[in-house]
């Protein structure tokens, strides 16, 4: 892992994207909060380690073309992503839509020791140096 990859955490509510957030930071990650609208232009253009992505029912089938058109853009291919929901039969559906585009699935609520050890594993157990949390994508 590059040390200016941050994580990209992606969800529609604010308190659950900034937990996120400050549970990964103070785990020594670089973590960056990252409005749905903004994803395809902006995750293209960061790089990230790490994608961790809300999918709710009302935005599946917006999500699964979206992690499509990510999966077929050559830069941004290899990018692993978590998707996190809290609806169990929504996970059901597209679990195996979901794993042919090389995601994980994780459903809500999620011990935080489940969330990092899935951070480590996908990152290759690289943490980040705790003074490059102060690089532009934690200042997010």
């Amino acid at each position: 892992m590059r040390e200016d990859c941050p994580i990209v955490v992606i969800d529609s509510y604010d308190s659950i994207r900034i937990s996120i957030k400050e549970v990964l930071q103070a785990a020594g990650y670089a973590a960056v909060e990252l409005e749905p609208e903004l994803i395809p232009d902006t995750v293209e253009e960061m790089q990230p380690a790490l994608i961790i992505l809300e999918l709710e029912r009302r935005n599946a089938d917006n999500v699964i073309l979206l992690l499509d058109r990510l999966r077929q853009c050559d830069t941004i291919r290899a990018i692993p992503i978590l998707a996190t929901t809290t609806d169990t039969r929504l996970v059901c559906q597209l679990s195996e839509p979901l794993w042919h585009l090389g995601c994980t699935l994780l459903v809500k609520p999620f011990d935080i020791n489940r969330l990092l050890t899935f951070a480590e594993h996908a990152l290759g157990a690289h943490k980040l140096n705790p003074a490059l949390k102060q690089r532009r994508w934690a200042q997010a």
